[in-house]
């Protein structure tokens, strides 16, 4: 069944709005209600200042219960998460979590028991292939246009329900 409402907290810069947006966009087109969707906006970045995802944190702590909430960033679900824990709320129990990104995987978490259920792609293969491209093109011009398929894989965690 689905949640009663959907949260969705996003950077402000051009990934963020671009992951809120294709999620909004999907969960619509699967027949959700865009009238039960909420979004909240998080000025920085969150990967050198946690701060205003944990302040969102908190401010979302009264309303969180029951609810879905969708995080284009795995960096600010974790501020907010430490904010839900200090007010004894659980992922997975009291609302369900689902983040971009996979901080755990990338090793830049030392967690016993991962539990941010998140969307996951190979960034630094990515990385990698485009400058393998570049140079390609640079060494030799062509007229023509390279199309690239990024997959991604949904990573469920125990914790997610």
């Amino acid at each position: 069944c689905p949640p009663e409402e959907v949260l969705i907290v996003y950077e402000s810069h051009e990934n963020g709005q671009n992951r809120k947006k294709i999620f909004e966009n999907s969960i619509c087109s699967l027949g959700y209600p865009e009238e039960r969707i909420k979004s909240y906006r998080v000025e920085t970045d969150a990967l050198n200042n946690g701060v205003p995802s944990y302040r969102l944190g908190l401010q979302l702590c009264s309303e969180i219960k029951g609810k879905f909430l969708f995080s284009t960033s795995d960096v600010v679900s974790l501020s907010m998460l430490e904010a839900f824990r200090e007010k004894g709320l659980n992922v997975g129990k009291d609302f369900q979590l689902l983040s971009y990104d996979n901080l755990e995987d990338y090793g830049s978490l030392s967690l016993n028991e991962p539990f941010l259920t998140t969307i996951d792609a190979p960034k630094v293969r990515w990385a990698e292939r485009s400058a393998e491209l570049l140079l390609e093109q640079i060494g030799k011009p062509q007229n023509e246009t390279t199309i690239i398929r990024i997959p991604t894989k949904l990573v469920i965690r125990k914790t997610a329900f």
